[in-house]
């Protein structure tokens, strides 16, 4: 397992923790929303032309900050048509793993 990934497997062991009820908040929590309110609606998910994206160097740069490697696992959260995923792809190989998900079903 990559040391990047151990603070966040360590967060989702601590929060799985976490057993409030709907009417039970934490102290100082009471002024948020609370966390089943709705999501906006889907705009759409065709952004811009990918050439142009891909012109300014968009994915390179987004990785490169991010650190993403060959043969690292990631997760492409909201990848809509899949602009990251397939240039994640590229980036990790094929020792690597891409998962891609989106709550629009379409995309």
């Amino acid at each position: 397992m990559s040391l990047r990934l151990i603070p966040l497997a360590l967060g989702i062991v601590l929060l799985g923790g976490c057993d409030y009820s709907a009417d039970e908040r934490p102290p100082g929590a009471e002024d948020f929303p609370r966390a089943y309110r709705p999501v906006s609606d889907v705009s759409g998910n065709a952004f811009s032309n990918e050439q142009q994206r891909d012109d300014r160097r968009e994915a390179e740069t987004v990785m490169d900050e991010a650190g993403i490697a060959e043969g690292m696992s990631v997760a492409d959260i909201g990848a809509g048509e899949g602009y990251y995923t397939v240039r994640l792809a590229n980036r990790v190989g094929e020792n690597g793993r891409v998962l891609a998900g989106d709550i629009d079903e379409d995309a």
